[in-house]
């Protein structure tokens, strides 16, 4: 997108590995194109006001309840571009720019770093059933998180190395490694005792999204797997452990383990999928205490952006999140620095579309610190 001023900004569109069926629909890339051919001459050469506006003429243009007739791809594609623009305009940095659109200024930093170090599910194609392990650094300073994060996942790939040869070492969709694993509790283990051979043990929590829709374990069982991991590992989130149709186990789910003195986070994202209806219907049955916000699931910048208010309105964290089939666009590093997120989910730092978020984030702290 070029400005009229002759700024040139590109944006890209992830994709959802293991999408929710709540999710704003995407389009095949040829059809997308074409689609964008028959809305160019509405856009070129026209003057949008702010971001709101802009959105509002692509769902105008869209004209329907998911997305279905531009996609989600190529509207989320569009939007950002717009943002990007906009900030250019206002010679702001990105997240600053967003940081100003949400009015956050005065907020207190509270962004935690979620990185997946095994991966398991659709995400991996082995014989774990939970799709990501995570490793959450409890320092709020970006650049001591990023190096935490690069000293365990140094230690992970030769600790499984070591322990289940070389083959343990192939990474999944989100750069976590894919060990022969079965049993859902060896990947904290393995985790723990890395953490602990770094002599980082306490300086981390960990996460896990089941991504349940995905997986045939009975419920009963799952309510007793996710009750170990809580008793036995620092847990600090466990996204997404039943169907997304099943608020009422998330329901019970977050109030027994939040019975306890330990806080954990029961987060929905399929079950939500970044759409205020989904939210509502969240908050009525108390489903959760935090939400994925994933730009890409609703479809447009404002969207995302009303999701995260409402989330801050029902007292819910908010963790922003790449999707398993993602590019190396960064946008999602500003944004979740720009909506003063609790947590941001950025696979591993491996695989270039990865540390493209990294490196935006080690880029985003060096100007703040200016």
């Amino acid at each position: 997108m070029t400005t009229e001023g002759g700024e040139t900004v590109t944006a890209s569109s992830p994709e959802g590995v293991s999408a929710g069926q709540y999710e704003a629909r995407a389009i095949s890339v040829n059809l997308a194109l074409a689609r964008i051919d028959d809305i160019r001459p509405s856009i070129e050469g026209s003057s949008f006001g702010t971001q709101r506006d802009f959105d509002r003429f692509l769902l105008d243009a869209d004209g329907t309840s998911d997305k279905s007739h531009l996609g989600a791809n190529l509207t989320l594609a569009l939007s950002v571009a717009h943002i990007r623009a906009e900030a250019k305009g206002e010679g702001m940095p990105l997240w600053s720019y967003i940081r100003e659109v949400m009015d956050l200024s005065k907020k207190t930093a509270s962004l935690r770093l979620f990185s997946n170090m095994i991966n398991g599910g659709l995400h991996g194609g082995g014989k774990l059933a939970f799709q990501e392990h995570i490793v959450v650094p409890r320092s709020l300073d970006l650049e001591m998180a990023i190096k935490q994060i690069g000293s365990i996942y140094a230690a992970e790939k030769t600790a499984l190395k070591e322990r289940y040869g070389p083959g343990a070492t192939n990474v999944g969709d989100e750069g976590g490694f894919v060990p022969p694993m079965e049993d859902p509790l060896e990947p904290f283990v393995v985790m723990s005792a890395v953490c602990e051979q770094l002599g980082l043990t306490e300086d981390v929590d960990f996460a896990l999204d089941a991504a349940a829709n995905e997986v045939s374990i009975p419920a009963g069982d799952l309510f007793a797997l996710y009750a170990t991991l809580a008793e036995q590992f620092a847990m600090h989130a466990i996204e997404d452990p039943f169907e997304d149709v099943d608020f009422d186990n998330f329901a019970l789910l977050k109030r027994q383990l939040n019975s306890k003195a330990d806080h954990v986070l029961i987060v929905g994202d399929d079950l939500t999928a970044t759409n205020t209806e989904r939210m509502r219907l969240a908050k009525e049955k108390d489903s959760v205490n935090a939400v994925i916000i994933k730009p890409n699931q609703i479809g447009t910048v404002t969207e995302a952006i009303k999701a995260v208010r409402l989330a801050r309105e029902y007292g819910w964290e908010v963790i922003c999140s790449h999707r398993g089939g993602d590019t190396n666009d960064d946008f999602i590093a500003d944004f979740a620095v720009g909506i003063m997120a609790d947590g941001l989910k950025l696979g591993s730092p491996a695989r270039g579309e990865r540390v493209a978020k990294y490196n935006r984030l080690l880029k985003i702290a060096d100007d703040m610190a200016q």
